[in-house]
């Protein structure tokens, strides 16, 4: 029996892969705390597929990235699926941008990507009212996609081949035993075990792997505004990135059903436990406060002004400022501005105590019977079919 904890995208994808090599999911148990397919980090981000420019050529990131967006593109395409294939403009506002900007270009060039740097007259030919600056980079095989449509495409095709969903909590895991016992009394033996729990599935790896008592999770919180303007924006626009921080700041995305979403802010949430639960649960204090301060007061990875940036509760004028800095919109518009109930983010941030930073690359432990990811960081969703294929291929070796 092939045990898999968490329905989001890297639990269900491997399911998935599991299914195209054996052809069939009738020894596949697919747990998750609160919901299936989930209703958590997965379900909760812009639904932006990457083209894979941020990330180091040869690093793992840059190459699931990359795979896992041209795969995860053909499943859309494959299955009519929603897919807008709408590209990115990356702005710069200072001459810092543009020196980021230049570099961003080169790497993703080094990285085999389809990008260009283009002048204000070519920007505004992709995207009409774009703010006038000295140069963009442009990437053509950028798009967005809805997460919760490829979620419920995997669980369908799991479920018709013999799949067992079961909404419950894993409590305990015995790696000798190859068992687990869950909150509600049920027991399973399994040959091999796949702890895909997001934010949970570092307490239940601690227990195998000593290397990761250093470690804790840190949710951020991301929130979204909406302008309900239909087809305003052609396309995705991002501002350059601080090559520093694990967050690519504040933009604007057009949505499949063509209003604009604007976002995310990060804001930092006490609880660890936020998938599944409702906002009002959300900020509840203190457990994980001195870690987010020692990150501010030491400025590690620049978190300083990140958080001096986007760590705000005024949400709602923050994302009013940042959408009027890229595009000329009418004051009416930006004044029909909403924050969004449905298109929050939970980040569940990996965080090393003992070197006081922020973990940013994929982390996964891997034996003969389980595998723990204790970090499928952004771009997950984007990567997360390449990923389950380079660990079923492991699994085989």
């Amino acid at each position: 029996m092939k045990i898999i904890i968490g329905a989001g995208c890297v639990g269900l994808s491997i399911a998935y892969k599991l299914l195209e090599k054996y052809k069939s999911a009738e020894d596949i148990i697919v747990i998750d705390k609160y919901n299936v397919p989930s209703k958590g980090t997965s379900l909760r981000n812009s639904g932006v597929l990457h083209a894979g420019l941020y990330y180091p050529k040869g690093t793992e990131k840059s190459k699931l990235c990359i795979k896992g967006g041209e795969s995860l593109s053909k499943l859309c395409h494959d299955n009519n699926l929603p897919i807008l294939n709408c590209g990115k403009l990356i702005v710069p506002f200072n001459r810092k941008d543009e020196e980021n900007l230049e570099k961003l270009y080169l790497n993703a060039k080094n990285c085999g990507r389809d990008v260009q740097i283009i002048s204000y007259k070519e920007a505004s030919n992709i995207q009409p009212n774009i703010k006038n600056v000295n140069k963009y980079l442009w990437s053509p095989k950028t798009s967005v996609f809805q997460p919760n449509k490829v979620l419920n495409f995997f669980y369908r095709k799991l479920v018709d081949a013999g799949a067992k969903f079961l909404v419950d909590t894993v409590d305990e895991i015995d790696y000798e035993k190859l068992c687990i016992k869950t909150k509600n009394n049920n027991n399973f033996k399994y040959t091999f075990l796949f702890n895909c729990a997001g934010p949970g599935a570092l307490k239940l790896a601690i227990k195998k792997n000593k290397l990761y008592k250093d470690l804790t999770v840190l949710p951020i919180l991301g929130q979204y505004g909406i302008i309900p303007k239909k087809n305003y924006l052609k396309t995705n626009i991002y501002p350059v990135p601080d090559p520093n921080l694990p967050f690519l700041g504040i933009h604007i995305t057009p949505l499949t059903d063509g209003n604009i979403l604007i976002g995310p802010n990060a804001i930092p949430v006490f609880n660890k436990d936020v998938q599944g639960k409702e906002r009002s649960d959300w900020i509840s204090l203190f457990p994980n406060l001195l870690y987010h301060s020692k990150l501010f007061l030491s400025n590690s990875q620049n978190y300083r002004m990140h958080a001096l940036n986007e760590l705000t509760f005024f949400v709602l004028n923050k994302f009013k400022e940042e959408t009027s800095k890229f595009l000329y919109f009418p004051d009416k518009n930006i004044a029909e501005m909403y924050m969004s109930k449905k298109n929050y983010g939970i980040r569940p941030q990996l965080y090393n105590k003992e070197k006081n930073n922020l973990v940013d690359d994929f982390m996964y432990d891997i034996d003969e019977n389980s595998i723990n990811i204790v970090n499928a960081v952004s771009p997950a969703f984007t990567s997360c079919l390449a990923l389950s294929e380079k660990i079923i291929n492991t699994l085989s070796n």
